[in-house]
């Protein structure tokens, strides 16, 4: 793609791994990168922002471009204490993390304006800025919205999101099969 448009290249894999360095020599290209789209480089972790001059569709591959390169998407299990007695299940989640409480911010006040509802914290043992996403709602609406690129990650997001539409429809099943009867002893 970058030779397309006149990029000289040179791509570099690793054996045993999904990773891959992209090199690119261009003084041009970079300062693209790193006027527009507030790319830093070297030591970067805690001063990253977003881009404010970014149109509707450039934001949202902005979003899914972090998305793709530091999150996570799993089921959670979660305890919930109530009236003495504990109740676990599966939580679908996403999470974010960065190490920019910058970014944090921005991101966290996107999300709510797209209408999600994402849960922030700071996590001290990582030194990072967690951004959650929780339950079918924000997986669903997250799908909808941005999605992701990365095809491991799209097809972990797949999986989730029929495994979730799986156990609804099991546990309508199971509701709308009437009440249960008691064996005699």
């Amino acid at each position: 793609m970058l030779r397309r448009i006149g990029y000289k290249a040179k791509i570099y894999s690793y054996r045993n791994t999904k990773k891959y360095e992209v090199y690119v020599y261009s003084k041009k290209l970079a300062s693209i990168l790193i006027e527009k789209y507030k790319l830093k480089y070297g030591k970067k972790s805690k001063d990253i922002e977003m881009p404010l001059d970014l149109d509707a569709l450039e934001l949202l591959y902005y979003i899914k471009g972090l998305y793709d390169g530091d999150s996570s998407i799993y089921l959670a299990k979660v305890r919930i204490k109530r009236k003495n007695k504990i109740y676990k299940y599966l939580l679908p989640r996403i999470t974010y993390k960065t190490q920019s409480i910058k970014l944090y911010n921005q991101l966290l006040s996107i999300l709510k304006e797209m209408k999600l509802t994402p849960y922030g914290y700071y996590d001290r043992y990582s030194n990072t800025y967690c951004i959650n996403l929780d339950g079918i709602k924000n997986i669903l609406l997250f799908n909808q919205l941005i999605g992701y690129l990365h095809p491991c990650k799209r097809r972990r997001l797949k999986h989730i999101i029929e495994k979730i539409n799986h156990i609804r429809i099991s546990h309508l099943y199971y509701l709308s099969s009437g009440p249960r009867r008691r064996r005699s002893a």
